[in-house]
């Protein structure tokens, strides 16, 4: 048996400060400032089998969150610019506890 951990919605907001505050606030898909409108994101959504882990979350704006909608990213021609939050986490805090 395999015990997952998943972002509660307070670590989710914690996560989205630190992770734009980081970034100085750019969207992972088109680097534009979203301080005002920043969105968490699944990069494969949810509804094609993307799972609600740290791997497969990133901060975005609220219009690439639209315009990617429940597409993966290869279907609309959207490229990943910064990394998902669990690769933050690895390489710059140290890990996930």
């Amino acid at each position: 048996m395999k015990i997952v951990c998943r972002p509660t919605a307070r670590y989710k907001r914690l996560l989205r400060r630190v992770w734009t505050e980081k970034y100085g606030h750019k969207c992972a898909y088109c680097l534009t400032d979203c301080e005002e409108e920043s969105t968490v994101d699944h990069v494969v959504p949810r509804s094609r089998g993307g799972r609600n882990s740290f791997a497969n979350l990133v901060v975005c704006c609220l219009k690439c969150n639209q315009e990617k909608a429940h597409y993966l990213l290869e279907e609309i021609n959207m490229t990943l610019l910064l990394q998902p939050i669990k690769q933050y986490l690895e390489n710059e805090v140290g890990g996930i506890s």
